[in-house]
């Protein structure tokens, strides 16, 4: 097991994420983590909540701290509820 924090510098960070079995993200920080950085068959659990502008819309929304565009399924903890879900839909249904 390793524990890194925000302060860890990017290129270690990197490393260490990439040759993870198991990411959990808590950091508070909206896409700290992107897709290239996680290895294909790593489980990802995302504790972030985070929520910010939508500057499209003008809108406040809520994500994690794994940006993945909506290509894979993840991980969420939100008020200790575990949901498996793809980001593009909950993204669709988090700005109506």
């Amino acid at each position: 097991m390793t524990i890194c924090h925000r302060y860890t510098p990017h290129e270690q960070l990197r490393s260490f994420i990439q040759n993870a079995d198991i990411l959990v993200v808590a950091t508070g920080i909206p896409g700290l983590i992107s897709a290239d950085m996680v290895k294909d068959d790593a489980i990802v659990i995302d504790v972030g909540i985070n929520e910010v502008r939508d500057w499209e819309t003008g809108k406040r929304r809520v994500i994690g701290d794994v940006d993945f565009n909506g290509t894979v399924c993840y991980f969420a903890l939100c008020d200790g509820t575990s949901v498996i879900f793809s980001l593009e839909p909950f993204y669709a249904l988090t700005t109506h």
